[in-house]
């Protein structure tokens, strides 16, 4: 008899079909089922699209939904349409990922495990350690910063992950397992942040609901390209999200951050930076601080100096 984990899956993909792919092979290998797997399509044009008519087809031991938006609506706005279907769904937890991150055979029964012997008051979330290129990605999972800095968190260590499990305050994206419950009472993911920093504001409301967990044994691998360091249409999100994020919870910190990030815009032609680059930086400030979030008509997906006039 196939049993099922009291867990369900979203998953958000845009024009990554052949890591989609190896992603929906991995839930396919699972030692314990989850109860569903929704993915999300932010209007792909790879062939995910017909990949994912057939895959919701076929025979399956969990159930297989695909939400087809019509056009795309970055991270934040697949989860939230993905969250929003998985919120009607029987399963009690909600796991989220990329179409990137590969969970190990054990993952999903390591988080249903440590959610039923859970005896330590309310549990908003646990999750696994991520792993890139080998190694521990200590920055998916932080800890709240003690004492008065800059930085409201700081990255786990890697003595953390020799643990049987760690409490932490923030989890992104990558593979936590969250409580319905905890989502009906403190919001979805804020869809208006588009990328970037939707997962780390989500979990400062969830951490107000209770506590988070990291379980290092169970592992998801993240297929991640090398990080490129320049300036492009994701820096805009980056440094808007940011602002809003500090503007929310940490008002000191936000004037603080506020003011050196203004003063750096500013100063960037005297550094050889280009117009457009101090025009990306302040118009991010501007809407950070006035709240202006969605997708902007200019930094969309694909803008770069380089192709900018």
């Amino acid at each position: 008899m196939i049993k099922n984990a009291n867990i369900g899956v979203v998953l958000v993909t845009f024009n990554r079909l052949e890591k989609l792919k190896k992603t929906l092979e991995s839930y396919a290998e699972q030692t314990l089922y989850p109860q569903y797997i929704i993915v999300v399509n932010n209007a792909s044009n790879d062939g995910t699209t017909d990949f994912l008519a057939e895959w919701e087809n076929e025979a399956s031991p969990y159930k297989r939904i695909v939400i087809n938006l019509s056009h795309n609506l970055g991270g934040s706005g697949g989860y939230y349409a993905g969250e929003k279907e998985a919120i009607k769904l029987s399963a009690s937890w909600i796991m989220v990922a990329d179409d990137d991150a590969y969970p190990s055979a054990d993952y999903i029964e390591g988080m249903d495990s440590f959610i039923q012997s859970y005896i330590g008051g309310r549990l908003a979330a646990v999750c696994g350690s991520v792993v890139e290129k080998g190694s521990y990605a200590l920055w998916h999972r932080r800890f709240k910063r003690k004492g008065f800095s800059l930085e409201y968190s700081e990255v786990t260590r890697p003595e953390d992950y020799q643990k049987k499990d760690f409490e932490v305050s923030y989890i992104s994206y990558v593979g936590p397992v969250m409580n319905k419950d905890a989502l009906q009472k403190v919001g979805l993911v804020d869809k208006d942040f588009f990328i970037w920093n939707d997962d780390i504001e989500h979990m400062q409301r969830l951490g107000k609901y209770g506590k988070m967990f990291c379980v290092p044994r169970y592992e998801l691998h993240h297929d991640v390209d090398s990080q490129n360091s320049a300036l492009s249409w994701k820096s805009y999100y980056g440094l808007r999200n940011n602002l809003v994020l500090l503007k929310r919870y940490f008002p000191l910190r936000f004037l603080i951050v506020l003011s050196l990030l203004t003063a750096k815009a500013i100063l960037c032609p005297l550094k050889g930076k280009c117009l457009q680059e101090m025009r990306l930086r302040l118009t991010a400030i501007k809407d950070g601080l006035v709240g202006n979030l969605g997708i902007h008509p200019v930094y969309k997906p694909g803008w770069s100096l380089k192709k900018s006039v």
